[in-house]
C-alpha cells in the first residue's frame, strides 16, 4: 500500500510538473501572452531529439519558477502559420517576450541547461539599470575586475534626461544579454572610472580591457545607444560555443574566429594574445595602436578545433592550430589563411578582408558549387546555413551549423 502511495505522489508530481508548461497554439497564443508577464516560448517539433532533451528542463524551470517566468510550448509541425510568422525552420528554437507584446518575440540565445534558465527568468524580474550604490566607481571596478562582468555605463554628469531615458529604455531591450547597465552621475566617480566628467559618454568597461568608448562627436540617440551597446555587450574575444555562435554571428560584422587546441595550452594562449593584440589595434585602444577605424569590422572569438573539427574543415582549416578564419555570417563568405598568427600578420589578414584586398571564397563550402548552394538555401533558408555533405554525390545534407555544434560538444563530453 506505501509503495502505491507513493507511486500515486510521483504520478501526480509529474502532471503537477507537465500542469505548468502552457501548450500554446494559433488560437490561444495571443491571448496566453496577453497577461504581461515574462513568457519562454518554444518552438519544438515531436521527433527533434533536441527538443526532447530539453522538454524535462521546461518542465522543472515551469514547475520552480512559475511565479516569474512562463513557459509556453508550440508544436511548429502542427502549428505551421505561426512557426512562419516567427521563422522558426530548426528545432528547438526559443524566443521570450513580456509585456503582453505577442507580435515581437525576441530570440533566446543564451544556455538551455536549467541554471541558465533559471538565472535569465532572475534578470529579467530585476531591474534593467544597477541601483546607485552600485553604480560608484568602486563598485563597477569589483564587478568587472572580481566578478568578470562586463559592465555598459552612461556618464551622465549634470542635467541630461534625453540620454538618461534612451539609455534606460536600451537597458530595458537589452537587459537579457549577460552585461550589467549603470548610469554614473557623479562627476567624481566618473573622473575615478577614467571618463568624461564634463560631457555625456557611453563606455565598455571589460575586465583587462582599456575603456571603449561610445565615438565622440556621434549624437547618442536612443538608436545609436541601442546598437552600440548590442555590439560591445560580448567580451573582446569570446569562447564561441552552442550557446553563443549564432547571437555573435548574428550581431553584424563578419566574426574573426581562431581555431585552437586547448591540450597545447601555450600554443593557445600565446595565440589568442596576439589576437586581442591585433583586435585592440585595430580598434585603437592598444599600445602603439592605429587610427582605430576598423574598430567595429569584427566580431572577435576562438573554438575548441578537436571538439569543432569538422565543423571548421568547412572553411578551409585543417593540419596544425592554431589557425584564424573570417566568417561573413549572413553571406556564407569566409576568408581562411592558415600562416597567420603573429599579432602584426593578423592585423594585417584582417585589414586586407575589411579593405576587399583578401579574395573570400564564395563557391558554396567545401567547394559545393554555387548554384547547387543557391537551390539549398532557397529550399531550406535557415536550417542548412552551414553545411556539411554526408557524401559528396549524395543530397544528403540534414545539419545546420548550431545543431552540429551541439552534437559535437554533446559527443565530446561523453568521451
Amino acid at each position: 500500500m506505501r509503495a502505491l502511495f507513493y507511486l500515486s505522489v510521483f504520478i501526480a508530481g509529474i502532471c503537477l510538473v507537465a500542469s505548468k508548461v502552457v501548450d500554446l497554439t494559433s488560437e490561444t497564443f495571443a491571448s496566453s501572452i496577453a497577461d504581461g508577464k515574462l513568457w519562454l516560448i518554444d518552438f519544438y517539433a515531436p521527433w527533434c531529439g533536441h527538443c526532447k532533451k530539453l522538454s524535462p528542463v521546461l518542465d522543472e524551470i515551469a514547475a520552480e519558477l512559475g511565479e516569474t517566468i512562463q513557459i509556453g510550448k508550440i508544436d511548429a509541425t502542427q502549428e505551421k502559420d505561426l512557426a512562419k510568422k516567427f521563422d522558426v525552420s530548426s528545432y528547438p528554437t526559443l524566443f521570450f517576450t513580456r509585456g503582453g507584446e505577442a507580435e515581437k518575440l525576441e530570440p533566446y540565445d543564451g544556455s538551455r541547461s536549467k541554471e541558465s534558465l533559471a538565472s535569465f527568468a532572475a534578470k529579467m524580474n530585476s531591474p534593467a539599470l544597477l541601483p546607485p550604490d552600485l553604480a560608484t566607481a568602486d563598485a563597477l571596478q569589483r564587478r568587472v575586475g572580481e566578478d568578470g562582468r562586463i559592465v555598459l555605463a552612461l556618464g551622465a554628469p549634470g542635467e541630461h534626461p534625453a540620454e538618461r531615458y534612451a539609455f534606460a529604455a536600451t537597458a530595458e531591450g537589452l537587459q537579457h544579454l549577460a552585461v550589467d547597465f549603470a548610469v554614473v552621475e557623479d562627476a567624481a566617480e566618473l573622473l575615478r572610472l577614467g571618463l568624461p566628467a564634463d560631457r555625456p559618454s557611453l563606455a565598455k568597461l571589460e575586465q583587462g580591457e582599456a575603456h571603449r568608448l561610445f565615438p565622440t562627436g556621434k549624437a547618442l540617440t536612443a538608436e545609436a545607444m541601442r546598437r552600440w551597446c548590442r555590439l560591445h555587450s560580448a567580451p573582446l574575444v569570446s569562447a564561441l560555443g552552442q550557446d553563443n555562435f549564432r547571437w555573435l554571428g548574428e550581431l553584424g560584422p563578419p566574426m574573426a574566429i581562431g581555431v585552437v587546441d586547448p591540450a597545447d595550452e601555450k600554443g593557445t594562449a600565446v595565440f589568442l594574445g596576439s589576437l586581442k593584440v591585433a583586435a585592440r589595434a585595430l580598434a585603437g585602444v592598444g599600445p602603439g595602436s592605429g587610427p582605430g577605424d576598423l574598430g567595429e569590422a569584427f566580431v572577435y572569438g576562438w573554438v575548441d578545433g578537436v571538439t569543432w573539427a569538422s565543423f571548421v574543415r568547412q572553411f578551409g582549416v585543417r593540419g596544425a592550430l592554431p589557425q584564424l578564419f573570417v566568417l561573413d555570417y549572413a553571406s556564407r563568405r569566409f576568408w581562411h589563411d592558415r600562416e597567420v598568427d603573429e599579432p602584426e600578420e593578423l592585423e594585417a589578414f584582417l585589414r586586407g578582408v575589411a579593405g576587399g584586398q583578401v579574395p573570400a571564397h564564395r563557391d558554396g563550402l567545401l567547394g559545393l558549387p554555387r548554384r547547387a548552394w543557391r537551390k539549398l538555401e532557397e529550399a531550406w533558408p535557415y536550417s542548412l546555413l552551414f553545411l556539411i555533405p554526408i557524401g559528396l554525390l549524395v543530397a544528403a545534407f540534414r545539419l545546420d551549423g548550431y545543431e552540429e555544434l551541439e552534437e559535437e560538444e554533446d559527443r565530446k563530453k561523453k568521451q
